[in-house]
């Protein structure tokens, strides 16, 4: 299995409980009282089982939180989770809107989102510019752009990845690389808006001094007349 991505079988498991030891649920105190207690609060949303849209208010360790993010960094909300629930009960989640505090940098709250292999979801999923050892742009002196970061996509499926894999491989200096050129995986569909103005979205470039651009154009200016 690539590493990339996360399957139903394999899902990562995370606890959580309910808020119901505290006097209330809701609320700035309580929240700042469960970070406090190691927990950070978290919200289970989307339908259930029986097709109710069933809310839960939740509260997760902070440090299994904190290493699922270590690992996997803007792809955690691309990965799948298994919520193991006090009552015993399991739910099939991905994680939504987590919030970092701005100055502490630690988590402060989530949403899990119920996932349902039929139906899908929408997910922002981070790009992977992969072979940049390799890349032709890269290796004269130019460097890599990475004008988009994370694009809005479904994904369905008992498998989806963790990131969309870009190879900059054949990349040459004032190059650029659209969403047009990706070949994306059956299960994924692009729900990213395009700007009214734009046809296209750029995803990245090779840039580098103006002297080198200069150089690399005229090279392939005079490649095209010999041709």
């Amino acid at each position: 299995m690539n590493p990339l991505w996360s399957t139903v079988s394999n899902a990562a498991v995370l606890k959580a409980f309910s808020r119901e030891r505290y006097m209330r649920t809701t609320g700035k105190y309580v929240a700042a009282q469960m970070r406090k207690d190691g927990f950070v609060p978290a919200i289970l949303q989307g339908k259930d089982a029986n097709g109710n849209n069933e809310n839960r208010l939740l509260m997760t360790p902070y440090m299994e939180l904190e290493k699922r993010m270590d690992k996997r960094g803007l792809s955690m909300e691309a990965t799948l989770h298994k919520l193991e629930l006090e009552d015993g009960t399991t739910e099939l989640v991905l994680p939504r809107t987590v919030q970092v505090g701005t100055v502490s940098q630690k988590i402060t709250s989530l949403t899990f989102m119920r996932y349902d292999p039929e139906k899908g979801a929408k997910v922002y999923m981070p790009i992977d510019y992969t072979d940049q050892e390799v890349c032709a742009g890269i290796k004269r002196g130019g460097f890599l752009n990475e004008v988009t970061s994370m694009l809005c996509v479904k994904v369905t499926g008992e498998v989806i990845p963790h990131a969309l894999e870009v190879s900059v491989r054949n990349l040459d200096v004032g190059e650029r690389m659209w969403f047009s050129d990706l070949t994306l995986p059956e299960n994924v569909e692009l729900r990213q808006r395009i700007p009214l103005y734009q046809d296209d979205i750029m995803l990245c470039n090779i840039t580098g001094k103006r002297s080198l651009i200069r150089a690399v154009a005229l090279e392939k200016k005079e490649a095209a007349k010999q041709n």
